[in-house]
């Protein structure tokens, strides 16, 4: 039965791509190498093991509308789930290399990206836990399948600039704000009343009508 041992090796950004995408590198081995293996579907959840990384005062702040106050971070920090992804890979006896395609949105409702947004440098602690079926070659040419262990993991401490990077790449100086509907459609109507060029405009006004009523 074969015995698959996985390992993180690395990470990079992933470039050209339609949307900001990171590579993680790894290597998978085979411990029944007398097995060969025809293909084995793989599918890999990525939890960010946030509790496994200390936070300056700094990254504390910008991060408490995820955890809560610092001072329930013992009860309230737990892993987050990054995200999900699925590679097939082709036949191999004994190692084989693969790099996981990781999209990277900017979308601020999603927690992986407050957390990531949250952070000034260093490393973000990853799990890599993987599932799936192999597919390997028995006697008189035969195939054979067998679930991927739920024991099977890897480790990384991911570097948390290539999120920036990757994000920075197709969205520099920019982020994204959700509104409800009907606030943006009175948004739209102040930019348009306005004469202003864009949103960020309006929004500028808005926020200097506010300092100096309040001055």
């Amino acid at each position: 039965m074969p015995d698959f041992h996985f390992e993180a090796t690395g990470a990079r950004v992933l470039s050209p791509a339609l949307v900001p995408t990171i590579a993680i590198d790894c290597n998978v081995r085979n411990d029944s190498p007398a097995e060969k293996i025809q293909t084995a579907i793989l599918r890999c959840q990525i939890q960010i093991e946030a509790p496994r990384r200390s936070y300056s005062v700094g990254e504390q702040n910008r991060l408490r509308s995820l955890f809560g106050e610092p001072d329930r971070w013992s009860v309230t920090l737990k892993p987050l789930h990054w995200t999900s992804v699925s590679i097939v890979l082709p036949a191999f006896s004994n190692t084989t290399l693969f790099s996981l395609e990781v999209p990277c949105t900017f979308d601020i409702r999603i927690a992986a990206s407050q957390y990531f947004m949250g952070l000034k440098d260093g490393t973000a602690p990853l799990t890599l836990l993987f599932s799936g079926s192999i597919f390997s070659e028995r006697e008189a040419g035969r195939l054979q399948a067998f679930p991927v262990s739920w024991k099977s993991e890897a480790r990384l401490q991911f570097p948390v600039a290539l999120w920036k990077d990757a994000v920075d790449l197709y969205y520099s100086n920019s982020s994204f704000l959700t509104l409800r509907r009907d606030v943006f459609e009175r948004l739209n109507a102040l930019k348009v009343e306005s004469g202003l060029a864009s949103f960020e405009d309006v929004i500028e006004l808005m926020m200097n009508n506010t300092l100096a009523t309040s001055a």
